[in-house]
């Protein structure tokens, strides 16, 4: 876990009144009459072209009620705030603001316990949500010969990357579970994992913001001090290491061109971490959404030379996950039906190596108990209740139907070709758009 250091204890004060006082000469100093969360980013500005220090705009907005207050506001940012509005010597402030020295640096142990906590709930979480019951799921052998290659290497970032339906989510959570019980057993003691969702962090109204001060504003440190330089700190004491786990791109619901300002805060943030070992991410992607991840990197040699790919990267399929072994589907299927995994249809069982399948299996299994396990209607229902799902039952089905038949047409049923190209259809994206996105990102093209 990140070593634990002594802090020393800040001074006793009335914050309520300094933090009163500094809002009123804030908005003295500034002109505003009434504030909005649009003018905290100007404010934040003002002060670093003023005092060439920085107190973030999500700093500014906690300080007048527009963002959640996770920790208390450090010596730093009283000060800075104090000078900016030239009234650090007088009065009041000069009474109630904390003297001495800038207080320590934070308490290692409580960031390790933080992140600790975070990690058990997205883990819980993932657990409520999963599509078959958490405890017929079964750890990934290659994600963790993966993760254990990965963890001990040079390299900085690393991603899951598969169509979607192959249970990257599960794997992520099955590896932090394996890591923590590492943590509580010792072997692994000396790391910190902190499993958070994008959504949680970004969203229409901050992708622009910090990715690094996005990730303190979850483990309360304040924004005078970085997380960097933490990491690396523990890491030259300790040999502990911070790893980042990140799942959901999928899910956060931004325009095309702000999801590639949410990549580059990511990739800043990688940057900034340079050769450093101390710090270690690991996503989960879809293969379209990891196509538009590696366009921001692919012009750098030293993003692409600090990038693991795994043991099984497939670059026609832009895949990393492969299918499930035989092994693990006989485990799952013995975990679901409690039967002889000999009975089940050889065509079946070769259809449930793709995870997207299993959870349909289920839903089966679950409507009728008795289904026929050795013919080959089980296969063809998976098929049907897959297209089902993907189709008739999802956004903007009309014009999916439409765009298929058209490709459906263009191979003459598939007896001329598998594939078709895009300029026979260009005439007609412009009108399929969405349903064409959604076609790409659900694997269906």
């Amino acid at each position: 876990m990140f070593n634990t250091n002594k802090v020393s204890k800040s001074e006793t004060m009335d914050e309520a009144s300094v933090l009163n006082e500094l809002r009123n000469l804030i908005l003295l100093k500034t002109g505003i009459r009434t504030i909005t969360p649009a003018d905290c980013k100007r404010i934040s500005i003002e002060i670093s072209k003023t005092l060439n220090k920085n107190v973030s705009e999500t700093t500014i907005k906690r300080l007048f009620g527009f963002a959640m207050v996770r920790h208390n506001f450090s010596k730093f940012t009283l000060t800075t705030l104090a000078e900016y509005v030239n009234d650090v010597n007088s009065g009041q402030l000069k009474e109630l603001l904390p003297s001495g020295d800038v207080q320590g640096k934070s308490n290692l142990r409580l960031i390790h316990e933080k992140a600790t906590r975070i990690t058990e709930f997205t883990i819980k979480s993932i657990r409520n949500r999963s599509g078959i019951p958490y405890n017929m799921t079964v750890p990934r052998k290659f994600s963790e010969h993966d993760f254990d290659d990965f963890f001990k290497s040079s390299y900085s970032f690393t991603a899951f990357i598969s169509q979607p339906g192959y249970g990257k989510t599960i794997i992520l959570s099955h590896l932090a579970e394996r890591f923590l019980s590492e943590i509580s057993s010792q072997s692994n003691g000396k790391s910190t994992l902190l499993f958070v969702t994008i959504y949680s962090l970004f969203n229409k109204e901050n992708v622009q913001s910090n990715f690094e001060s996005l990730l303190k504003d979850q483990l309360g440190i304040p924004d005078d001090e970085s997380l960097i330089s933490l990491a690396n700190e523990n890491y030259k004491n300790t040999g502990g290491k911070l790893l980042i786990f990140l799942d959901g791109f999928s899910e956060i619901l931004i325009q095309k061109d702000l999801k590639k300002q949410l990549f580059d805060n990511i990739i800043d943030f990688i940057c900034t971490i340079e050769d450093s070992n101390a710090i270690k991410i690991i996503m989960s992607m879809r293969s379209t959404t990891w196509s538009r991840f590696y366009d921001c990197i692919r012009s750098s040699a030293f993003l692409k030379r600090k990038w693991f790919p795994g043991n099984y990267f497939n670059l026609t399929d832009i895949s990393n996950v492969p299918a499930l072994t035989e092994k693990e589907v006989d485990t799952i299927i013995s975990k679901i039906d409690h039967l002889d995994v000999e009975t089940v249809n050889p065509r079946l069982k070769s259809q449930l190596k793709f995870p997207f399948h299993i959870q349909l299996y289920y839903q089966l299994k679950e409507e009728d108990p008795y289904f026929n396990y050795s013919t080959n209607i089980t296969f063809y229902e998976l098929i049907s209740r897959f297209i089902q799902d993907k189709i008739y039952r999802s956004n903007y089905y009309t014009e999916k139907i439409l765009f298929l038949k058209k490709i459906i047409q263009l191979t003459d049923l598939g007896k001329q070709r598998y594939t078709v190209s895009k300029d026979d259809l260009i005439g007609e994206l412009s009108a399929f758009k969405n349903a064409y996105m959604e076609l790409l990102s659900d694997g269906i093209l």
